[in-house]
């Protein structure tokens, strides 16, 4: 694999330049746009318009990437996105923010590249630990974010703060689009692209979700889809039901985020040591005695909480994910395969946050034994639906 531990490189250090400012200024982004005259039900309408541009500026992305190539993608829209932090940055009302939203959206069409991408520069059997110790790094540098953003807002009060680190995001956008620039494409160009070649492309694909993509895309989705169902509810249900501090709370948050980043290699190599089925399934059963844990807290439980955080972080699912989905897909479909695998989390995910609300309001322990026992039947449906390792299978082929 041409240039494979340059593009890894590149990539890695252009998340650790861009994640923090744009996590910085993502945090205070509904009480942002407050400042600048938007109701409640706008703030709902900019994010939920910016989620359906996402969901189809996705497939768009994932067509072109696969015919046009990873890297040219990849750093246009990247340096796209930088000149949309600077609509954020000169916004004078909430309409301004809901253009600078879509376009921004639109201009995240890239996405499924960058997953094209590292699945094409990591060697199988190695891919789940190299993806893990590049979000780990990444992650570390992106923690910065939420100090540096509460610093600013402090000193300069919410909106002129936020336009500040609009202004720091767009810079260290521009600066990761030209570190980019460096990566090198790991799939010839196919020819120009088009609206029939698109719908051919994705017919094509869709034949392919009968296999083992399939498989990958929907056990993805489902754990997506029961996470949301409770995840939207916990931090409630820690502060209002078992009366934890607010602060306590937080803090709690920030150990259980130390501890995602420190196990994402361990859970890479793992995956690549054991197998990425296993270590989905060992996920699931984590999350679900996760919620136990928090289901059996007493009120003002704090170690209870912690040990419920600890559990929900201590495995995570992305590094074997990424690397089932890398195995079962050639590079030629990589694009479109990542973009249809998002699109169907995305509507499942949104089924479930609704079903999760009403459930939940009508009784909260309840929601979270549904969520329990999802995530225990999950553990046991992935080792049954997941594909085993590569050289298993072709184990079973050779026999």
């Amino acid at each position: 694999m041409k240039g494979s531990k340059r593009n890894v490189i590149i990539m890695t250090l252009s998340w650790a330049i861009m994640t923090p400012f744009t996590r910085a200024s993502s945090i205070y982004f509904s009480l942002y746009a407050r400042s600048l005259g938007a109701t409640n039900l706008q703030v709902g309408i900019i994010s939920s318009l910016s989620s359906l541009v996402l969901g189809i500026s996705r497939l768009l992305g994932g067509y072109l990437c696969d015919v046009m190539g990873r890297k040219r993608l990849i750093v246009q829209m990247t340096f796209t996105l930088a000149v949309t932090r600077l609509l954020f940055y000169f916004a004078k009302d909430w309409t301004m923010l809901l253009l600078a939203r879509v376009i921004a959206s639109i201009a995240l069409l890239y996405q499924p590249a960058i997953w094209a991408l590292m699945a094409d520069s990591l060697p199988e059997g190695e891919r789940g630990r190299y993806m893990a110790i590049s979000n780990t790094i990444s992650g570390i540098f992106g923690m910065l974010g939420p100090a540096a953003a509460a610093f600013i807002v402090k000193l300069k009060g919410v909106e002129s703060g936020v336009r500040f680190l609009y202004l720091l995001s767009a810079i260290s956008l521009a600066l990761g689009a030209l570190t980019r620039f460096f990566l090198v494409e790991t799939i010839p160009v196919r020819g120009k692209p088009s609206l029939r070649g698109m719908l051919r492309d994705y017919a094509a694909v869709l034949s392919l979700l009968r296999g083992d993509i399939g498989k990958v895309a929907l056990i993805s989705a489902m754990g997506m889809a029961f996470t949301g169902l409770i995840d939207p509810f916990v931090q409630i249900y820690a502060v209002e039901n078992l009366k934890i501090d607010p602060a306590f709370w937080g803090f709690a948050n920030m150990i259980a985020s130390v501890v995602t980043l420190l196990s994402q290699p361990l859970s890479g190599y793992l995956a690549d040591k054991f197998g990425s089925r296993e270590v989905v399934s060992l996920s699931f059963l984590s999350t679900s005695i996760g919620y136990l844990i928090l289901l059996s807290s007493p009120t003002g439980g704090k170690n209870f909480v912690v040990a419920s955080l600890l559990a929900l972080s201590i495995m995570p699912r992305f590094p074997a994910m990424f690397a089932l989905r890398a195995d079962v897909t050639v590079p030629e479909v990589r694009g479109r395969v990542d973009a249809l695998t998002r699109l169907m989390a995305n509507l499942m995910l949104s089924a479930s946050n609704v079903a999760g609300g009403k459930l939940y309001e009508t009784s909260p322990r309840s929601t979270i034994v549904v969520s329990a026992l999802l995530m225990g039947s999950m553990a046991i449906i992935s080792l049954t639906l997941l594909p085993k390792k590569p050289k298993d299978r072709r184990g079973k082929q050779d026999e």
